[in-house]
């Protein structure tokens, strides 16, 4: 049996929180949403391998995300990842402004 760890590093924590100031509350909870939030894609779990990919976003006043990219080459990886990251709200985060995430699944 696969057992498969969604690791999280966040990358551009500037933004993440409101006027610029680095909170690491914010941070980790915005790290445990999207550790919690995420599922490893289908595509990637048949390669068997470890996966890092590097999520973009911005948000809006709400904490909508509002434009999402996941750099990967796997096409079916970045459309599954960008809609569920389409899920989530960072409320707190500085809006349109673009944040970064590095998410690295690792099957076992």
């Amino acid at each position: 049996m696969k057992t498969i760890s969604l690791l999280i590093a966040l990358i551009f924590v500037a933004n993440y929180a409101p006027a610029n100031s680095p909170d690491k509350a914010l941070v980790q909870l915005m790290s445990q949403k999207v550790q919690a939030s995420l599922i490893m894609p289908e595509s990637l779990k048949e390669q068997g391998k470890t996966h890092t990919i590097s999520i973009w976003f911005s948000v809006d006043e709400e904490g909508r995300v509002t434009d999402v990219t996941a750099n990967t080459k796997n096409k079916e990886a970045r459309a599954d990842l960008e809609k569920q990251f389409r899920q989530l709200n960072f409320k707190g985060l500085t809006p349109s402004v673009y944040n970064g995430i590095d998410v690295n699944f690792i099957v076992y």
